[in-house]
């Protein structure tokens, strides 16, 4: 509710700078970026803390914006991990 101290965060934001490292910030063309990259670590650093209150996550520049609802942004980092998971406990059995 934002009146006390111990809120927990609801919104996370991952900011550059307009004129920053252009390689940095995500864009349609190149989501896969380095800022998307650390709001997912923010945004497991607050699960891992126990924060079910987060309801938006976003990425900008201040010129671009993504915003990025909670529950599709759980939903799709969970099937990356799922993914990954499956891979790393997989890669022995395809490797022998």
């Amino acid at each position: 509710d934002g009146k006390t101290t111990d809120s927990q965060v609801t919104v996370l934001f991952e900011i550059k700078k307009p004129e920053g490292n252009k390689k940095e910030m995500m864009s349609l063309e190149k989501p896969n970026a380095k800022a998307l990259h650390e709001l997912v670590l923010y945004y497991f650093q607050e699960l891992k803390s126990n924060n079910t209150s987060i309801q938006h996550l976003i990425v900008t520049d201040l010129i671009h914006w993504f915003v990025f609802d909670e529950k599709i942004f759980l939903h799709l980092t969970h099937q990356k991990i799922i993914m990954i998971t499956d891979f790393l406990l997989h890669l022995p059995k395809w490797i022998n």
